[in-house]
């Protein structure tokens, strides 16, 4: 019995030679999406295959040979109310200069959210409500991290230490580095190895605010 994730891993494999994002950007969705359901994360609905079918230019039924084997009709998963699968939000975040708190806005589209399975964040110590995703900004952080990445980060942890990278209000502006301790301080460092371009910063506690240790990243880059 073939299922709809063979047939779709099938179709990437021989139409977009393997490529996540080649298919991704001709059907209009994003690559988080697509691995979710090569994963089963989510499966593929009625309607999603339908227009796969359309986009790529295939004959309408062309997933649906299994179904014709079976009578179980997949359903898509809640992954914003599911239990097995806490979803961790992709948002946009405002901060002001002296200002321990944030404004949070999330991000809309398919690509708004992070999913794990329960055991991930049981096993790691983290509480899913604890947690935001951020997208990366600029260079700084390269090549460990580059611009339009994802990383999450927990809200819950902001005791700083040394070598461990954080998402910081500097001065009312969001960045994401690495602390270090010398001289008795603590420093902001960036990943990039022109310190010219990107110089350590003193973390003073007026103008630095951690807002939470990172605790994954996500890249498409390989």
């Amino acid at each position: 019995m073939t299922t709809r994730r063979e047939k779709l891993r099938e179709l990437i494999s021989a139409r977009f030679n393997g490529s996540q994002a080649d298919f991704a950007k001709k059907i209009k969705k994003s690559t988080t999406q697509v691995n979710q359901w090569l994963t089963g994360f989510r499966n593929l609905s009625d309607t999603t295959a339908r227009e796969i079918e359309r986009e790529v230019g295939l004959e309408r039924g062309w997933f649906e040979d299994f179904l014709q084997k079976s009578n179980h009709q997949p359903q898509e998963i809640d992954l914003e109310n599911n239990p097995e699968y806490p979803a961790i939000k992709k948002v946009h975040l405002t901060v002001s200069a002296g200002i321990t708190g944030y404004g949070v806005e999330p991000c809309e589209g398919d690509d708004s959210i992070l999913v794990f399975k329960a055991d991930w964040y049981k096993s790691r110590g983290l509480r899913p409500e604890k947690l935001l995703a951020v997208k990366v900004s600029g260079a700084s952080m390269e090549p460990k991290l580059y611009h339009g990445d994802s990383v999450v980060f927990n809200t819950a942890d902001t005791d700083l230490k040394d070598g461990i990278v954080y998402v910081f209000n500097l001065d009312g502006e969001v960045v994401i580095k690495r602390a270090v301790r010398d001289g008795g301080m603590w420093w902001l460092d960036s990943d990039n190895p022109d310190k010219a371009r990107y110089p350590r910063k003193a973390c003073t506690s007026e103008l630095c605010m951690p807002l939470g240790r990172v605790v994954h990243m996500q890249s498409e880059r390989i």
